[in-house]
């Protein structure tokens, strides 16, 4: 299990947490949608490579202070 956390000083809204390969994202292995996140607040993310996967990734997106959609995509080693 891992977290995401919300390291940001305002509320994130609409948050999706999604993992797999990143090939093939459009596929994610695992997807939660959060809601709303407050600064400091965590995301429990309950996802595992596959053994022998590669470019496995986290992909969190939300919509920021100004409602525009950010994205933030992290490579798990």
């Amino acid at each position: 299990m891992s977290l995401v956390r919300n390291t940001g000083g305002s509320l994130a809204r609409d948050v999706l947490v999604r993992a797999g390969a990143r090939a093939n994202l459009d596929h994610a292995s695992y997807e939660v949608q959060a809601g709303n996140v407050a600064p400091g607040e965590v995301v429990p993310v309950m996802a595992s490579r596959s053994l022998g996967a590669k470019d496995w990734v986290v992909e969190v997106t939300w919509r920021g202070r100004f409602g525009r959609r950010e994205k933030c995509t992290r490579l798990v080693v």
